[in-house]
């Protein structure tokens, strides 16, 4: 690989229906209860019960600022 292209990202608000599971990489719909005891990686945030350390609702995306980084070490904006 000789350059890496990096895009901005902006934080996606109010993503209703869905949360995004850190363990698996994607986002599950709430109401399907894919997010619980069943689930694989599942691991309480307080160690013993309740809401998953996985579990996020922070959903982004990409913007058009970019930089793109070259083997020899240059930026280009």
């Amino acid at each position: 690989m000789d350059e890496l292209t990096l895009y901005e990202a902006q934080r996606l608000q109010d993503v209703d229906g869905f949360f995004w599971c850190r363990f698996y990489e994607e986002p599950m719909d709430k109401t399907e209860g894919g997010c619980g005891k069943n689930c694989e990686g599942y691991k309480p945030r307080n160690g013993f019960n309740g809401c998953c350390r996985h579990y996020s609702l922070k959903f982004y995306e990409p913007t058009d600022k970019c930089i793109t980084i070259s083997k020899s070490g240059t930026l280009k904006k």
